[in-house]
């Protein structure tokens, strides 16, 4: 909301806003950020933990283990059976002698189940595996 008033809000930077002459220089922004905090000669940094210091040389470096990459492999796995559980089901039960008939309800609800769902989910399921095989071995450099 702007106001007519010629004067400047403390609470900004004069040079941005409107009735702003140049008589005042820039105003000083506080430190923000640890950036831009003033530098201190001759003392270590307080707040940086010891797990991000660089590895000594010949130290093995352990890789930190994403918890989603289990996750994702399962889903991808259980994608893919269910899929093809929906494949194998619909086939047996169009080629069973006493199973259901082409022409029942069942049958038919079948069928679109399997010709809807088994599909993506098998290659979703593949897809996931392989993503998930990319970003390990993108990983290991």
């Amino acid at each position: 909301m702007e106001s007519g008033s010629p004067s400047i809000d403390p609470r900004y930077r004069p040079e941005f806003q409107r009735g702003y002459r140049g008589a005042a220089g820039p105003m000083p922004l506080p430190p923000t950020s640890h950036a831009d905090a003033p530098i201190r000669v001759g003392l270590p940094p307080a707040d940086v933990p010891a797990a991000d210091a660089p590895p000594i040389a010949g130290e093995p470096v352990r890789l930190r283990r994403n918890p989603y990459i289990a996750l994702i492999v399962i889903t991808g796995i259980v994608f893919i059976g269910l899929g093809i559980w929906l494949t194998v089901r619909y086939t047996l039960i169009g080629m069973s002698s006493d199973g259901l008939m082409p022409d029942s309800v069942s049958f038919r609800f079948a069928q679109a189940l399997t010709l809807t769902f088994a599909g993506p989910l098998v290659t979703i399921g593949f897809l996931a595996l392989v993503g998930v095989g990319f970003f390990l071995a993108a990983r290991r450099r």
